[in-house]
């Protein structure tokens, strides 16, 4: 069977209410002495009221941005540390690659002529790259030069 006593003890409901005050009254003598009695509160008192209530608001607006700006900083500060550990596991397994067409390839051309040829490959393929950074690099810089904005050249007509 169901217990149906309160956390307080009593199990009869008025002895409980009586003991918690007038349940009829909507806002108790103990919550808010302001607002004990007859009087209503007034619109001063309840311009007062939203205004603390939104100043509350902002302060854990506040705190709540800083506490996500905290987690997100640490977060970015765990991946960028796995993400320095995954480049340093890159870098290590194309130093193997490059080894690897080194050795593969000296049988062939032999061993001088195999690094020469790796060496000409990464070369290239390094100035390739090279050439495309240089290329976006100059892109970025016509978007902010004065001089041509100003001439009303890059304007559309």
């Amino acid at each position: 069977m169901l217990d149906n006593a309160s956390p307080d003890g009593h199990t009869d409901l008025k002895e409980r209410d009586a003991d918690i005050g007038d349940p009829a009254s909507p806002v108790s003598d103990e919550l808010a002495p302001e607002y004990a009695g007859d009087e209503e509160p007034s619109l001063g008192d309840d311009i007062t009221a939203l205004v603390d209530d939104g100043k509350a608001y902002v302060q854990a607006e506040l705190a709540f941005q800083k506490s996500r700006a905290a987690f997100a900083a640490g977060e970015v500060k765990a991946g960028t540390v796995f993400a320095l550990g995954m480049l340093a596991f890159l870098h290590l397994a194309l130093i193997g690659l490059v080894v690897g067409l080194i050795l593969s390839l000296a049988p062939i051309v032999g061993p001088l002529g195999a690094t020469g040829i790796v060496v000409g490959v990464l070369l290239l393929g390094m100035a390739l790259l090279g050439w495309l950074a240089v290329t976006h690099f100059k892109k970025i810089s016509r978007a902010f030069d004065d001089r041509k904005t100003t001439a009303g050249e890059d304007t559309p007509s």
